[in-house]
């Protein structure tokens, strides 16, 4: 399960919830890549979109199409489309995930492949995975891996739950007020929502930490 360290969650639960289920159709669709695609509160031309298609009969539907950051009124179109916002949270296994990127960047995995052998060997030399790091190239994940490939996933809705990317300062300062107004402590903070640990966190003695988990 991969979920982006940069995001926000009110209502936790409504996420766990999906989270669960998309790691429990791994069980039986072991070749399979699941997307977590929130639904849309506002048509926001800052964020990215998956517009869904077919269902695939098991509680997930096809992707049809990735649009990254349209101009309003083409994200307005995509909500009315039932475009859900692409929270970039992927279900899959390592080997999956592999083939993915294989198909579209063969060079980029032949060659960290080739320097973690390299590092594995114990040669030091400078050509192992923090040498490569420094001339890898920049590659967005939605548009140079997943887009064309969208035969191979699946996206499965969530339903509305307060996300937000904290992209920019003001996203990070507008899940703050949001936060203090609905209260930190509420039924659903404490395994997602960076916020309400840190306020938590906050109000120990110093050198004290206390890492909570909810089942």
């Amino acid at each position: 399960m991969l979920l982006p360290s940069d995001h926000h969650v009110r209502r936790e639960a409504i996420l766990i919830c999906a989270l669960r289920v998309a790691a429990e159709r791994l069980r039986w669709r072991s070749n399979e890549t699941v997307l977590l695609g929130i639904e849309a509160e506002t048509p926001d031309p800052q964020l990215g979109y998956i517009l869904p298609g077919r269902s695939d009969g098991h509680g997930a539907r096809e992707v049809l199409q990735f649009v990254e950051k349209p101009p309003l009124t083409r994200a307005r179109e995509l909500v009315e489309q039932g475009g859900l916002w692409n929270a970039f949270i992927v279900a899959s296994r390592v080997q999956t995930l592999l083939t993915l990127f294989r198909r579209r960047i063969p060079q980029v995995v032949a060659s960290m492949h080739a320097a973690v052998q390299h590092d594995l060997a114990g040669d030091g030399d400078g050509f192992g995975v923090a040498g490569l790091y420094e001339q890898l190239p920049s590659i967005d994940f939605s548009r140079d891996i997943l887009s064309g490939q969208e035969t191979c996933l699946r996206v499965l809705r969530v339903a509305q739950c307060g996300w937000s990317d904290l992209g920019t300062p003001e996203r990070v300062a507008a899940a703050l007020r949001v936060e203090k107004d609905a209260g930190a402590h509420g039924p659903d903070s404490g395994c997602l929502n960076l916020a309400a640990q840190h306020e938590r966190l906050s109000r120990l003695p110093s050198g004290m930490a206390v890492f909570e988990h909810r089942a």
